[in-house]
């Protein structure tokens, strides 16, 4: 058997070996107001029809969509196994896919590899109806999701958290390309201000209706470095997820 992402396909048989989980059963218990919606489409129908059998040129990994992009210089093994990504999940209801940029440069090159995969990601997914895109950025994580808005993104993003990310002048996002934007940042976090080194400064707050901006200083027991933004849980916990809260 082959395995793609989160299940195994058996070539003899010739599907995969497991139901996707917004197949028609899970659909109605998880997400009971999309039920009507995602039967009127007959590819549907068939829980074992993963990525719409294309898993070649699609992506799917649990049925849902959640990308978390880490910062410069990240450890992929240590965001894998975070806190911080439990958390986000149990916000989202959802497997969260953290970006493969391990270690990613402090450089325009770099961030451009990341936003590319961003885009190969959301762009190869098989979306229903009324399925949100959520994505959690890290330093210039969001920086590298700043520009897949504006380099191919062809679904725009419904939900976009950053966390200390250097808002520079050439990295603003396109606007238009998301929903609902959550800036959150610490006047402690000296590394956000510098912004890529000591010549270049950059802003903690976007000057724009669109954008939600949160100081942590505050709160989570004291946000005091540029790490604690993701590292310390009751960031999100006291200050992010409450935002998302029904």
């Amino acid at each position: 058997m082959d395995y793609f992402n989160a299940r195994y396909f058996s070539s003899p048989l010739g599907r995969f070996t497991s139901t996707d989980p917004l197949n028609i059963p899970g659909l109605k218990q998880l997400k009971p107001e999309l039920f009507s919606k995602v039967i009127a489409n007959p590819q549907n129908w068939n829980g074992y029809t993963y990525s719409h059998n294309n898993p070649l040129n699609r992506m799917d990994p649990d049925g849902y969509l959640t990308i978390i992009v880490p910062g410069t210089w990240n450890n992929l093994d240590e965001w894998e196994e975070s806190e911080f990504k439990k958390l986000v999940e149990m916000t989202f209801g959802e497997k969260a896919i953290v970006l493969d940029n391990y270690k990613m440069g402090n450089d325009k090159k770099s961030r451009t590899e990341a936003a590319k995969k961003i885009n190969d990601i959301i762009n190869n997914h098989v979306f229903t109806e009324g399925e949100k895109l959520n994505i959690v950025a890290h330093s210039h994580g969001g920086n590298a999701v700043f520009e897949a808005t504006k380099s191919g993104m062809d679904r725009k993003i419904d939900n976009l958290v950053t966390l200390g990310t250097p808002i520079r002048n050439d990295y603003i996002p396109d606007f238009s390309m998301v929903d609902n934007f959550l800036n959150v940042y610490s006047r402690h976090d000296f590394v956000q201000s510098l912004g890529s080194g000591l010549t270049l400064g950059a802003r903690r707050m976007f000057n724009n209706p669109n954008v939600r901006n949160f100081d942590a200083t505050g709160f989570a027991k004291g946000i005091f470095s540029h790490f604690d933004l993701w590292q310390k849980p009751n960031t999100w916990i006291e200050i992010v997820e409450p935002k998302f809260r029904k």
